[in-house]
C-alpha cells in the first residue's frame, strides 16, 4: 500500500468512527465570543468503504471516494485557516452518501437546522433535498460543484458557484460579439440532444429580436465525418470555430481534425467547459491553440496556492486535486461574508473580502422580471482559458 493511501485511510476511519459517535459530524472550533455553525457536505461514501471499523478495500483507496475527500480537504483547510477574534466557527461534516443515516434522515432528524451556512458537493437527489430544506430554513445553501439548477425555482437561498451552461455560452457569445462581430464564425455541432441543448442557446442569443447579430456558418458533423468541416474553413485567414458539444469523445476527434489540417485551413477553436477534463497534449494537437471557459482557475503559483500544497502534500504524501483548491476557496468567500453579516449572508453575497482564486460576481436569476424574489444566485463570473501543447494559461 502507498503511504498517499496510507494516511488517507488512517484519516477516513478516525472520520468513520467520529460520525458513528457523534451523526456524521466532525467538529473544528476555535476561540471566540460567538459561535456560529456550518455544515459541509460531500460524497464519503463511508459506509461503503467501512464495514463496522474493517476497512473494505485492502491496499487500495476507491476512487468514487476521493472527490468527495478532498473537496472536504480543502473546507476543513479554509476553516482551519480562517481567523477571528470576535466569532468561533464550528462546522460539521456530512456524508451525503451515508446508508446508515442518509441525508434525507440527517436532515429530518434537524441535524442541519441551526447551522448558518451550507456549503456543498452534491448533485441530483442530495442537492434537491438539501436545496429544499435551505429555502424551507432560509439557510444559505452554496453549491459548490454542480453546474445547475437541478430545477429549482423560487428558492433565493440557493448559491450555484460552479455557473450553468447557459451562463458560459452567454460568456462565449459575448466575447464572439465584441471581437469577431463581422467575421464568419464556423458553429459545429454533432445531431443529438446535447449538442441541440448548446446550439438552442446561441440561437436565442443570436437572434433577441430575429435579427442576427453573429454570422454563425452551422455545421452539422455525423459519424464523426470530420471532412465536411473543411468546405467551411478559409485557406486565406484564420476561422474561429466553436466547438458546441458536450460530447467528449466528438470533441477530441474535432480538435484533432483542425489540427491536422491547421497548415492548410488555419483556425483555433472555443470549446464548452467540460473541455477542461480533456488533455489535449501530444502529437496530434501540437502547436493547435485551445480556448475554453471555466469558472475555476488556479495558477498553482500564488503563496496561498502553494501553502495548500505543501499541506495537502505533508499530510496525505500525494498531489491535491481541483476539488481541494475550489473548496478552500468557496468556503474562504463565504467565511468572510458570515464574520461580517452572520445574519444576512444572502443580502451581502458580493461583499466577501476571502477572494482566493476565482473572485465571484453573484447575480439573481428571475424567470419573470415581475417575480418578487430570485429563483436562485449564480456566479456569472467566467474565465477563459488556452490550453497549447499541454500548457494552460488564463486568456482573460
Amino acid at each position: 500500500m502507498s503511504k498517499k493511501n496510507q494516511i488517507v485511510i488512517v484519516f477516513l476511519l478516525g472520520l468513520f468512527s467520529y460520525s458513528q459517535a457523534f451523526g456524521q459530524d466532525k467538529v473544528m472550533g476555535f476561540n471566540g465570543t460567538k459561535t456560529y455553525k456550518v455544515a459541509i457536505v460531500a460524497p464519503l461514501y463511508l459506509d461503503s468503504v467501512f464495514s463496522g471499523n474493517f476497512y473494505k478495500y485492502g491496499k487500495g483507496f476507491p476512487s468514487f471516494a476521493m472527490a468527495g475527500f478532498d473537496f472536504v480537504q480543502g473546507a476543513s483547510m479554509a476553516i482551519q485557516d480562517f481567523f477571528s477574534d470576535s466569532i468561533n466557527i464550528e462546522a460539521k461534516i456530512f456524508d451525503s452518501k451515508a446508508s446508515v443515516v442518509p441525508l434525507a434522515s440527517t436532515i429530518n432528524n434537524g441535524d442541519l437546522d441551526n447551522v448558518k451556512l451550507i456549503i456543498g458537493s452534491v448533485k441530483d437527489q442530495d442537492y434537491m433535498l438539501l436545496a429544499k430544506f435551505a429555502a424551507a430554513k432560509k439557510i444559505p445553501f452554496v453549491s459548490a460543484t454542480y453546474p445547475n439548477n437541478g430545477g429549482v425555482k423560487n428558492d433565493p437561498f440557493l448559491i450555484i458557484q460552479n455557473s450553468t451552461l447557459q451562463s458560459h455560452c452567454e460568456s462565449i457569445f459575448t466575447h464572439l460579439l465584441t471581437n469577431y462581430g463581422t467575421e464568419k464564425i464556423v458553429f459545429v455541432k454533432r445531431p443529438g440532444a446535447r449538442g441541440d441543448m448548446v446550439s438552442e442557446l446561441f440561437a436565442k442569443l443570436n437572434s433577441p429580436d430575429k435579427n442576427q447579430l453573429l454570422n454563425l456558418d452551422i455545421v452539422n458533423i455525423e459519424a464523426e465525418d470530420y471532412s465536411e468541416l473543411a468546405k467551411h474553413l478559409d485557406s486565406t485567414k484564420s476561422t474561429t470555430v466553436i466547438g458546441a458539444s458536450l460530447d467528449n469523445e466528438f470533441s477530441v476527434g474535432l480538435v484533432k481534425y483542425l489540427a491536422s489540417i491547421k497548415n492548410k485551413y488555419l483556425s483555433k477553436i472555443i470549446g464548452m467547459p467540460s473541455w477542461e477534463g480533456i488533455s489535449f497534449n501530444g502529437a496530434a494537437y501540437k502547436d493547435y491553440e485551445i480556448l475554453y471557459t471555466v469558472n475555476f482557475f488556479n495558477p498553482k503559483a500564488t503563496p496561498r496556492a502553494k501553502a495548500i500544497t505543501v499541506n495537502y502534500k505533508e499530510q496525505f504524501k500525494g498531489n491535491a486535486s481541483d476539488n481541494v483548491y475550489k473548496a478552500y476557496d468557496v468556503a474562504s468567500y463565504f467565511l468572510s461574508i458570515l464574520k461580517q453579516y452572520p445574519n444576512d449572508i444572502i443580502g451581502h453575497i458580493n461583499d466577501g473580502t476571502e477572494k482566493v482564486f476565482t473572485n465571484p460576481i453573484y447575480f439573481p436569476d428571475y424567470t419573470d422580471a415581475n417575480d418578487a424574489s430570485p429563483n436562485f444566485y449564480e456566479n456569472k463570473r467566467v474565465f477563459f482559458l488556452k490550453k497549447v501543447n499541454g500548457v494552460v494559461s488564463r486568456v482573460w
